[in-house]
C-alpha cells in the first residue's frame, strides 16, 4: 500500500511539474519510473494494483492533452479576432 501511494505521488507531482512541456515528453519521464514499478511488483498477485494505476496515469495524461488542445484552441480564437 505504501509503494502504491508513493508511485501515485511521484506521478501526480510529474505530471504537476511537466504541465507545460508536450505531452509525449511527459510520458518520456513516467515510463521508465512505471517500467521499473511493474517489473519489481511483477512477482506475485499484484494485477489488482496494476489496473488502478493504469486508469489513474491515463486519466491524468488525457486531461493533460486535453488541456493543451484547449488552450491552442482559445489562442486561435483570440488571434482570429
Amino acid at each position: 500500500m505504501k509503494a502504491r501511494i508513493k508511485i501515485l505521488t511521484e506521478l501526480k507531482e510529474t505530471f504537476r511539474r511537466f504541465q507545460s512541456q508536450p505531452v509525449s515528453r511527459v510520458i518520456e519521464l513516467i515510463n521508465p519510473v512505471l517500467r521499473g514499478w511493474v517489473n519489481y511488483y511483477r512477482v506475485g498477485n499484484s494485477g489488482r494494483w496494476f489496473i488502478p494505476l493504469l486508469y489513474s496515469v491515463k486519466e491524468k495524461a488525457l486531461y493533460l492533452a486535453v488541456c493543451k488542445i484547449y488552450c491552442i484552441f482559445l489562442k486561435m480564437l483570440i488571434n482570429h479576432n
